[in-house]
């Protein structure tokens, strides 16, 4: 699971654009083990770090194919990325 949020060069121009708190970013990641992005398109800041999770993510699962690629996985998810900071799940 990844969050990601958009947008995120207008944030930095006027703060009171925000709509979600970086605390309930944060507490969602937490919650549901999820790499968490703010990106900006316009701006390319975030864009490519956050596809390259989500291939990183989509590849290790479809690749797990037994029980012990699995408990890399989880092993992998303790560790953290050196990818990505992503969690998978």
């Amino acid at each position: 699971m990844i969050i990601a949020g958009t947008k995120a060069d207008l944030v930095r121009k006027k703060p009171s654009l925000r709509q979600v708190k970086v605390e309930e970013i944060l507490r969602l990641a937490e919650k549901y083990g999820a790499a968490h992005f703010e990106t900006s398109a316009k701006e390319n800041t975030n864009v490519s770090e956050l596809f390259d999770c989500i291939g990183h993510q989509f590849f290790t699962l479809k690749t797990a194919k037994t029980d012990s690629d699995m408990q890399a996985v989880k092993s992998y998810n303790e560790e953290s990325s050196p990818v990505c900071n992503c969690r998978i799940q």
